[in-house]
């Protein structure tokens, strides 16, 4: 490679034929990627979600059927109401039942929210409404709600 000397870079052109080309190229691709990325996303729409106490699966709530479905071994642990366009689930965390966390589940939507807890902070309560991704987790009583099947992330 032939070094240039200082008259001939000031009289050179400020961009030569190859820097241009790597800047359009560049551009080109950020562009493609940026089109593919918003025009055609591939986040998989969510099948449900799962409440977890702890690392254990005490409901499950589809959308396609649009029911909850208790884990047996938490049965006397959960109370679950249910109108037309919500599931009201009441999670008791605790051997007295003074515990609890409240869920619900928008049937319309496909949508969970934590509405009610009496932990101390009642951080929970502030996340808003659960859709393809995310977590809502109740720190003081371990409850975790997930979505089933969602693109885009592991559970802890």
């Amino acid at each position: 490679m032939k070094k240039k000397t200082l008259s001939e870079i000031k009289n050179s052109k400020p961009f030569e034929f190859n820097d241009i080309f790597v800047y359009l190229t560049v551009t080109c691709a950020v562009l493609i990627l940026l089109f593919v990325f918003v025009f055609f996303p591939s986040a998989k729409k969510h099948e449900g979600f799962n409440v977890l106490m702890g690392n254990k699966t005490v409901l499950s709530y589809y959308l396609d059927k649009k029911e909850v479905e208790l884990s047996p071994e938490y049965q006397d642990k959960i109370l679950v109401e249910e109108t037309e366009e919500k599931i009201t689930v009441t999670i008791y965390t605790n051997e007295d039942n003074s515990a609890f966390n409240v869920i619900v589940f928008n049937k319309a939507d496909g949508t969970a929210k934590m509405l009610d807890a009496n932990c101390g902070g009642k951080d929970c309560v502030s996340f808003p409404p659960l859709h393809n991704s995310g977590v809502i987790y109740c720190d003081p009583h371990f409850v975790k709600i997930l979505p089933i099947g969602a693109s885009g992330f592991i559970p802890p």
